[in-house]
């Protein structure tokens, strides 16, 4: 599964898509993102071991890519 995420460094904040606030009208998708709780969490789950090596990592990337161009990838172990 993938989900978009928006990451605003300077304000150390992660937005994912929630997909329960989805909607279609006119074949446009519509909904919101929330705001993650765990921010620490989520930085160790893809891969840093500091909060602040995240922030740091994504400060780098222009706002457009920040807000517009990120997904996180939900891998599942075995096949049903």
């Amino acid at each position: 599964m993938v989900r978009p995420v928006k990451i605003i460094p300077e304000r150390r904040e992660i937005w994912l898509w929630d997909y329960e606030s989805e909607t279609m009208e006119h074949g446009e998708i519509f909904g919101n993102f929330y705001l993650v709780q765990d921010s620490e969490a989520f930085a160790r789950l893809d891969g840093f071991e500091i909060l602040d090596e995240f922030f740091e990592f994504f400060k780098h990337y222009p706002s457009d890519v920040l807000h517009f161009g990120l997904v996180v990838i939900y891998w599942r172990l075995g096949w049903d």
